[in-house]
Parts: structure tokens; C-alpha cells; sequence
């Protein structure tokens, strides 16, 4: 017999969303563009937890600016894919497989409110994604010890390689 009641590890399963495990903190703290924080800094960047994302499902669409920020892929891969129009029809181009741990969506993170995202990021297999919203990250970065400046830095290097 159950009761009509779901708990929040049930409910989080639905939704795709879970608690950040000190797993994925420590995967997070690593990764260079955060390697300059401290954890309990890490940790707050992983307030919201996780999402779960199943094969074939975006992560993030182009032209999207519904929310500005990136996202650190902890596990799985994805794929980036450019939508291309011609002659009234609609076309995706693959353009390359990232594997974890990275991070997503950094371009156009920062950038002025009328720049979009180009590309879809579509789970190649299934993944776990933290969404980071571009002001809790600024204002995480201003918090800690390390200074924006240089952590902006860190993300322009990583960029351009």
C-alpha cells in the first residue's frame, strides 16, 4: 500500500533533477575553469544539483536566451549540432562529441543580451548536467579569493585553444 505522498528523492528522480554529491563537487572543483575556487565556493555554484538528460535530449538550444549561464557537463557525452535553414527546410550538421567533464554554453554566457546560443547541445548517451546561471557564477567569482578578472581569463584561455 502507498501513500499519496513522494518523497523529494522520488520526486527529483521525475524531474531529471538530484542533489549534488560530493562526487560531483569534487568533479567540478577540478575542472580548470573552477579549479581557482574553493570547495565550500564549488558547493555554491551546485545549489540547484544536477539534471539527468536521456540520449537524444537538448541541453541546450540555439538562440535560446531564456536564462544566461553555462552548464558543466559531470558525466556522458553530447553532441553539438548546428541547425541550418535552406530552401525552406531545416537541417542539423553535426559538428563534434564532448565528453565530460566540460563546460557548455561559456560563449555566450557573458555575452550582450542580444547575442544568441548558435548551436544545440544534444545528450550523445546519458548524461549529468549542472546549470550555473552566468549571475550566480559572476557572483560567486566576486565572493571568492580568486578575482573574476582572473577567473575570466581562465575561461577566454580555455576558449581558445
Amino acid at each position: 500500500m502507498t501513500s499519496g505522498h513522494t518523497s523529494e528523492k522520488d520526486s527529483s528522480a521525475h524531474s531529471g533533477k538530484s542533489s549534488m554529491t560530493v562526487q560531483g563537487v569534487n568533479i567540478l572543483a577540478r575542472m580548470p575553469e573552477f579549479h581557482l575556487l574553493s570547495k565550500k565556493d564549488v558547493e555554491q555554484l551546485a545549489v540547484h544539483g544536477p539534471r539527468v538528460y536521456k540520449s537524444g535530449e537538448i541541453i541546450l538550444f540555439s538562440g535560446n536566451d531564456d536564462v544566461k549561464g553555462i552548464v558543466a557537463l559531470l558525466a556522458g557525452s553530447c553532441k553539438i549540432l548546428v541547425t541550418l535553414e535552406s530552401r525552406g527546410k531545416r537541417f542539423s550538421t553535426f559538428i563534434e562529441t564532448i565528453n565530460a567533464p566540460a563546460v557548455l554554453g561559456e560563449v555566450t554566457a557573458f555575452a550582450s543580451p542580444n547575442q544568441f546560443r548558435q548551436v544545440d547541445v544534444v545528450a550523445a548517451q546519458r548524461c549529468l548536467a549542472l546549470h550555473i546561471p552566468a549571475e550566480t557564477l559572476t557572483e560567486q567569482f566576486k565572493k571568492s579569493k580568486a578575482t573574476l578578472p582572473r577567473m575570466m581569463l581562465t575561461f577566454a584561455e580555455l576558449g581558445s585553444i
